[in-house]
């Protein structure tokens, strides 16, 4: 059984993450410890407690299905969270949610309403914080955290935090940090999906700097940004760009930087003569534009046709280039491999 997945992170009233908390299992109805482990295969076995770290982050949390489990879950100093998080067994809170789905009680806390909630049985593994980690997708329709789709100007809301918010259309919208609407240690996702910018603006009276750029100013996400907005204290905001970015490692491929930057590389494959000219669509389009881009002819029969043909960029924009094949039409290569870039 999994009770967490992949992290849980757990917060006092007022926000503020719980550091070095720790998760104490026992046997149902005593105080025998319980091992647990980092992997479904119980092989690399936690601490008795399990500890978070400074954020209130702990690992994933396995245990044996079939025993039954007390959970406990107390401070850095040993005070009991809240009464309700010593729970016995902790395998059977699923049982919690089928009771309470039908009148909507859970709702709030999935974040979605089911498709069909008076039918929906949970039948996986419960997390820590009384979400389900997984629920049958014929019940529900949906797998993994909830995403909301803001393809129009938004003031972020409580209900935000923790959620994937995306912008998937070719428009630019405005969305806004109110002041004093979340508690301190809350975040949300984002991920800008189409060709124009999201404009994060400051309500009055709130910070917003970059992890990459300390200024307090509003902030341009440019298409394909992925990152998180962090609350760091009262009405201080972080953005965090996503070191990964977007990428395509396919022989036809991209990547995105969350700087923006964007390369993008492929290959032509086919008889081309000399003085003749191919179009190659790029796999996405650059959101503000191609900068530049460049041509290798990919040669076969004797060497000295490279003295005879060779490839040059004609033209390029946003979607497409160009590539001349120089050199006389009775001779021919067999196809280029092409490079370019842009933002």
């Amino acid at each position: 059984m999994l009770l967490s997945n992949p992290v849980i992170q757990l917060a006092a009233s007022n926000g503020t993450p719980l550091a070095f908390a720790k998760i104490y299992l026992y046997l149902t109805g005593t105080t025998t410890p319980v091992d647990s482990f980092a992997d479904a295969d119980y092989t690399e076995a936690h601490t008795f407690p399990v500890v978070a770290d400074s954020q209130g982050l702990f690992p994933p949390i396995y245990f044996e299905g079939d025993v039954l489990v007390r959970m406990k879950l107390v401070t850095a100093t040993g005070d009991l969270v809240t009464p309700l998080l010593d729970v016995d067994p902790v395998n059977q809170l699923f049982t919690v949610f089928a009771a309470n789905i039908a009148d909507g009680a859970i709702e709030g806390k999935l974040g979605y309403t089911p498709v069909d909630p008076s039918a929906a049985v949970f039948d996986a593994n419960a997390r820590l914080d009384f979400v389900p980690t997984e629920l049958n997708a014929d019940d529900v329709g949906y797998r993994g955290n909830p995403v909301t789709v803001k393809n129009v100007d938004h003031t972020f809301v409580l209900a935000d935090s923790q959620h994937l918010l995306v912008k998937d259309s070719a428009v630019e919208v405005d969305w806004t940090i109110p002041p004093d609407t979340f508690p301190v240690g809350h975040y949300i996702e984002i991920y800008n999906g189409n060709t124009q910018n999201i404009l994060l603006l400051r309500g009055a009276g709130v910070t917003l700097t970059g992890a990459d750029d300390s200024t307090n100013e509003n902030k341009t996400l440019q298409p394909f940004f992925r990152g998180r907005l962090q609350q760091i204290s009262s009405n201080d905001w972080l953005l965090s760009p996503d070191v990964a970015g977007a990428v395509s490692l396919s022989s036809n491929g991209y990547m995105v930087l969350p700087n923006g930057y964007i390369r993008q590389w492929g290959k032509f494959t086919g008889s081309l003569a000399g003085d003749s000219t191919q179009a190659v669509t790029f796999p996405i389009a650059f959101p503000t534009g191609c900068l530049g881009a460049s041509a290798t002819v990919e040669l076969t029969g004797t060497p000295d046709i490279l003295s005879d043909l060779g490839a040059a960029i004609n033209t390029f924009n946003s979607t497409t280039l160009t590539v001349y094949i120089a050199g006389v039409s009775t001779k021919s290569v067999q196809g280029f491999y092409w490079e370019a870039w842009g933002r």
